[in-house]
């Protein structure tokens, strides 16, 4: 199946899409490392994981206990080596995005740019030349 056929851009499916800012995956899990993401009623979160690399695993809970310290954030732990957290349900899914460009995103971007030893980077010209 071809999924840009379907109409299908990003991860996900008919109820929920998964959007990275970070070149990353978790193969096992079949989603990004590191994502937003918002349901098909509304809901956005943000989801953590890797259960594929015990390596990254380790940064990347590190980086939960970071969002956790800086900005307040109290991520689930869904299963071994995946973290979620889900916006207030009354936060529209435009302003959650926006919340996460704002204060998230900052936080992880300097996360990832001094631990280019964690497996996951930040996007670059190749990347897009790749795939978008």
């Amino acid at each position: 199946m071809n999924r840009l056929e379907q109409g299908y851009f990003f991860l996900g499916n008919d109820d929920y899409l998964d959007i990275s800012f970070w070149d990353g995956s978790d193969s096992i899990e079949k989603i990004h490392n590191i994502a937003w993401g918002a349901k098909s009623n509304g809901r956005c979160f943000i989801s953590i994981s890797s259960k594929d690399n015990a390596h990254k695993a380790k940064y990347l809970e590190e980086l939960v206990n970071i969002l956790k310290q800086r900005i307040g954030i109290n991520f689930c732990s869904i299963k071994e080596t995946k973290w979620w957290y889900e916006y207030p349900e009354e936060v529209y899914f435009l302003d959650s995005l926006q919340r996460f460009l704002d204060n998230e995103k900052p936080v992880i971007d300097e996360y990832i740019r001094k631990h280019e030893e964690s497996g996951i980077s930040m996007l670059n010209s190749e990347f897009n030349k790749q795939y978008v």
